[in-house]
């Protein structure tokens, strides 16, 4: 029987892309899924996609840019499910733009997607997953580890994410684990097109 059987495991930004597909992996290994996401009809499409594969995930439509929708999915989750024991801060959003070129306000729209919504989120959750001695994931990236062309807004905010995280192991409950996990380019249905 899989670690993952009847744990709760909420996944942000789950509706597509790498969000969906740990979704389905978790699902797959018993976990009670919930997903958030900001569009309520990807949320719908994804569950409806993810009964098609004979798996029974849960959507709330969540902000994660905003407190009150955080915290507002925090007690909801806790209310329908009872605990929350790995949450996964998947949001991200990446560009293609020069340092110099870019805007203040470019970059801080992903520092605000990319980190400020992790710690939102992470702050909301902690309680409950130290309650539970739970997981707490954060989706970097490799731009989290190094530089790469046309992407500093986005390799900014990862590297903050990073940082983040190697301070919740130094300074976080004890019994909550934190992971930092940093994938590579990723197939996506747009990957030609989506930097155009």
């Amino acid at each position: 029987m899989s670690h993952w059987n009847k744990k709760v495991v909420v996944v942000t930004g789950g509706s597509e892309g790498l969000g969906q597909a740990i979704v389905q992996a978790f699902a797959e290994a018993g976990a009670t899924v919930v997903m958030l996401a900001r569009d309520p009809q990807k949320l719908a499409l994804a569950i409806e996609h993810m009964a098609s594969q004979g798996l029974s995930v849960h959507g709330i439509p969540t902000d994660v840019t905003d407190d009150r929708s955080v915290s507002d999915a925090v007690e909801r989750i806790l209310i329908d499910h009872g605990s929350i024991d790995a949450w996964i801060n998947n949001v991200g959003k990446s560009t293609r733009v020069s340092a110099i070129d870019c805007s203040l306000e470019e970059y801080e729209r992903l520092m605000q997607l990319n980190f400020f919504s992790a710690v939102r989120c992470t702050q909301a959750v902690l309680p409950e997953l130290t309650r539970s001695s739970g997981v707490l994931v954060n989706i970097g990236s490799l731009a989290s580890k190094t530089a790469w062309p046309l992407m500093a807004p986005y390799a900014a905010s990862k590297h903050a994410l990073s940082a983040y995280t190697h301070q919740l192991r130094l300074e976080g409950p004890t019994n909550v684990h934190f992971l930092h996990v940093c994938p590579g380019p990723i197939k996506r249905p747009d990957a030609g097109q989506r930097y155009d």
